[in-house]
Formats: structure tokens, C-alpha cells, sequence
């Protein structure tokens, strides 16, 4: 099942719609093989932009696509499955969910054909081709399904299959986390600021730092936690400030907030 014969279609043209129309645009994916659809008339401009055929109503491009992106809220499922339910859309069609908390078997039920179907969880950071996206297949969806699914979001960064019972921790770890890390970048760079530096001083040595992080924790095959002791020499200044950091309860703190989430994204689909 090749990419470059795909004939995709993108509704919902928000940032994320517009993130993976860029990222299949970057892999040299044809611009005359796309089309989004968008309500405001400030996300269509944006799509009309980048040179795909865009409008709201998509009923007429419907009946050649091979693949249909659900870029859209999670209160918004029902009404656009319903809108295609009423339009010539083939079996064989591909649709892809990227809704928070809408579960595979709710498109199943709501589509009236048998279309084959896949969750996706991106997050922001595929704006800029770094994001992570986790996938799972639906009861029509074969392992081809799964690996188009996969190329298509490795456009936007690193791609991982995952249950989809586990989907809701992923919604609140790394869907939501990119905003935990913005926050800890925001004290930091505060905090840098306080200390006499400048705000683009404080912003590039914090934003390289956490850059530089991450890589370590992928590339170097060990733990944060055994990082972490790299850093942290007893008696040192990160040693001190960690010890803050753990007497103030910060990481049962985080911990609280990631399960928060995660409950939250549970609800999300269920109306």
C-alpha cells in the first residue's frame, strides 16, 4: 500500500490539519493529491496557501479519495461521520482519527460502511516534524492500514504503535506534555531572568538545554534516572536544587497531574 498513490483528504484544517498536510508536503507527497476542508475562513486562507485544494463543503472530492484524515474536536465526530455517512464514500476509504477520547468502536458504529479505521495521537510538536504519534488499528484495518498509518505520521516525527487501551495515557503524557514542559521552561527562564541574564539569554540556554536532554535520553540508551545522577554530584548545586525540587513534592505533584489528565481524556469522546 504506497503512499505516493494515495489520494488524501484533511478535514479539519487547524494547526494539526495543516501540520500533517505540511510534513506529507515535505516527504515530497504531491500537493495535487490533497485536499482539506475547514470552517473559518482565516484556516482556509492558510490552506489555500500552501497550494491544495481547499473549501468547506468536501462532498464532491469524496467519491476519489483513498484516505480521510478526522483532524477535528471530539464533539465534532458525529456530525462529520454523518456528513460522510450522506456522501459517496467507498468501503475500501481509510479513515484516521486524530479526536481525543474517541474510541475506534465509536467511528465503527457511526460509520454506516465497513471503511477500515485507525487512531492516531499526535502532538504539537509535529507542527515542526518532532512530534511522536501513537497508532492502533480497527477491526477492518489490516497491518498495511497500520503501516500507511505509520509512514504517513514518521512524516511528522517518530511514530509508535500502542493499544489503544492505553490510549488515554498517552493523550495526557506526551499530547498534553509538551505544555508541562513549556511551564517548567517558563519558571526557568524567570528564574534566569532574576538572576541577571536576558530573556533571550535565558530562553536559548533553557530551550537547548531541554533540547539536549532528550536527545541524551534517546541516543544514549540509558535511563533519566541514571542521567540525572550524572549531573546531580552530592553535595553539588544541582544536588541542592533537586533536593528542593523533591522536598516540595514536585515529582508526586506531576504525577498527579499526568493521571488527572489521562481521566479527563477518558471523558472527552464519551458524548
Amino acid at each position: 500500500m504506497s503512499l505516493s498513490n494515495q489520494k488524501i483528504g484533511v478535514i479539519g484544517g487547524g494547526r494539526f490539519g495543516r501540520a500533517f498536510i505540511s510534513g506529507l508536503l515535505k516527504s515530497q507527497f504531491s500537493s495535487k493529491n490533497i485536499w482539506a476542508s475547514a470552517r473559518s475562513e482565516a484556516n482556509l486562507s492558510a490552506i489555500q496557501k500552501m497550494g491544495i485544494r481547499s473549501a468547506e463543503n468536501f462532498g464532491d472530492w469524496i467519491s476519489d479519495t483513498t484516505l480521510v484524515l478526522l483532524s477535528v474536536k471530539p464533539a465534532q465526530i458525529k456530525g462529520i461521520i454523518e456528513k460522510l455517512n450522506q456522501m459517496p464514500l467507498s468501503e475500501k476509504t481509510l479513515i484516521i482519527s486524530v479526536a481525543a477520547g474517541t474510541s475506534i468502536s465509536k467511528i465503527e458504529k457511526l460509520l454506516t460502511k465497513k471503511c477500515p479505521v485507525i487512531r492516531a495521537m499526535p502532538n504539537s510538536p509535529c507542527t515542526v516534524q518532532e512530534g511522536v504519534t501513537a497508532i492502533c488499528k480497527g477491526s477492518n484495518a489490516t497491518k498495511e492500514h497500520l503501516e500507511l498509518a505509520r509512514v504517513l505520521f514518521s512524516t511528522l516525527g517518530k511514530c509508535l504503535e500502542i493499544d489503544e487501551v492505553h490510549f488515554d495515557s498517552v493523550t495526557a503524557l506526551s499530547g498534553s506534555g509538551p505544555a508541562y514542559y513549556y511551564l517548567l521552561m517558563e519558571v526557568m527562564i524567570e528564574a534566569g531572568i532574576k538572576e541577571g541574564l536576558t530573556r533571550e539569554q535565558a530562553v536559548d540556554l533553557v530551550a537547548q538545554t531541554a533540547r539536549g536532554a532528550a536527545t541524551m535520553v534517546q541516543n544514549l540508551n540509558r535511563s533519566p534516572t541514571d542521567l540525572k545522577k550524572d549531573v546531580a554530584t552530592p553535595g553539588g548545586c544541582t544536588a541542592e536544587a533537586l533536593k528542593i525540587l523533591e522536598e516540595r513534592n514536585v515529582p508526586s505533584i506531576f504525577a498527579e497531574a499526568i493521571s488527572k489528565a489521562t481521566a479527563v481524556a477518558a471523558n472527552l469522546g464519551k458524548n
